[in-house]
């Protein structure tokens, strides 16, 4: 899969073989086996730098169950499976608690999924109707629920959302083409607000009251 990935990074997307190929990585999504599951994401994920790159529509990735594959991805890091992906269904365990190595294993993929749906729904218009269609605000709803990873990563996509509905398309910056999915106003709450926050969270944990008060003092303006 590692060799797959690389080569979906080189394959253009006029390629006459692409839907063949996203037909296949759609199916290996939902793959028993979690390495090949993840493998499959990871291929998506260099198809859609590509398509980025080449300032290409990426719609035609997500005709084979791309955006409900990442949605149900996106709730069971939160605890919760959305739809009938077997990649997520791993995650529970036997007796019907929560199990801790699968959701961690989950958990760790958000970024990869944020990353994803971000550029879906910035390349493409069509994506981002149907994906706010589609059950985004439950998985959404579930994730903020996971760890302080997933809430910021989930925090990402719905910025990136409110600016598409509210301003448009033309409000996003020509630098947002990365792959990190962010847009100047969060990426400033990223570089500076969430250190502060770090900070804050560390001292609350070590119990130091000084260090907290010092940190609130010089972090204020970031809340």
């Amino acid at each position: 899969m590692a060799v797959v990935s690389r080569l979906c990074g080189k394959m253009e997307p006029q390629d006459a073989s692409l839907e063949t190929c996203v037909e296949s990585l759609s199916s290996l999504l939902k793959h028993e086996d979690h390495q090949v599951s993840d493998g499959a994401l990871r291929c998506f994920a260099s198809l859609a730098d590509r398509f980025t790159r080449r300032g290409v529509d990426p719609a035609p990735l997500a005709q084979h169950g791309l955006t409900e594959e990442l949605l149900s991805r996106m709730a069971a890091a939160g605890g919760i499976v959305s739809g009938p992906s077997s990649a997520c269904k791993p995650g529970r365990g036997t007796s019907g608690g929560p199990s801790t190595s699968g959701d961690s294993k989950i958990s760790n993929q958000v970024s990869t999924i944020v990353s994803l749906l971000s550029t879906l729904c910035r390349g493409s218009p069509v994506v981002t109707h149907d994906l706010l269609r589609a059950e985004l605000l439950d998985s959404m709803e579930s994730a903020l629920q996971g760890d302080e990873r997933c809430v910021l990563d989930t925090m990402r996509l719905v910025d990136l959302l409110l600016v598409l509905l509210f301003e448009g398309r033309k409000a996003l910056p020509k630098s947002a083409a990365g792959s990190t999915g962010r847009i100047p106003g969060l990426r400033r709450l990223d570089s500076s607000g969430e250190r502060s926050h770090r900070q804050l969270i560390d001292c609350i944990r070590s119990k130091d009251t000084d260090a907290l008060i010092d940190a609130i003092d010089t972090g204020g303006k970031y809340f």
